[in-house]
């Protein structure tokens, strides 16, 4: 799977402190490759990346990178049947949605909201 060799390096960069802005949004990649994969211990894997993706963005204050986290986050839980841990971290966003207008994050979360 190809995409795991460039999202590798990139990760290994991060970790190494050579670039410190895109954590969140690797840590969530990471996450999605992990579902894609399908190994056992995927969705445990892909969920504790999600959290730490989640975790490192509201630490660096980073709204759109979390929110996204969120998502993949709450995608997870509602595949999962776990509706009501989806909704409850999905309605904290709800304040900021319209300040992110009509981004496909924004969107997404709505989506989400809408089938829990």
């Amino acid at each position: 799977f190809g995409g795991w060799s460039c999202h590798g390096q990139a990760l290994a960069r991060w970790r190494r402190g050579m670039v410190g802005w895109n954590g969140p949004e690797l840590l969530r990649i990471q996450g999605e490759l992990l579902l894609l994969q399908g190994n056992p211990g995927a969705a445990a894997a892909a969920q504790a990346s999600f959290m730490e993706a989640l975790a490192l963005a509201r630490k660096q204050q980073a709204h759109a990178w979390a929110l996204r986290a969120s998502n993949s986050l709450a995608r997870l839980w509602v595949a999962d049947g776990r509706c009501g841990d989806a909704r409850h971290l999905l309605e904290s966003w709800l304040p900021r949605l319209p300040a992110m207008g009509d981004s496909a994050d924004a969107a997404e979360t709505r989506l989400l909201l809408d089938g829990c």
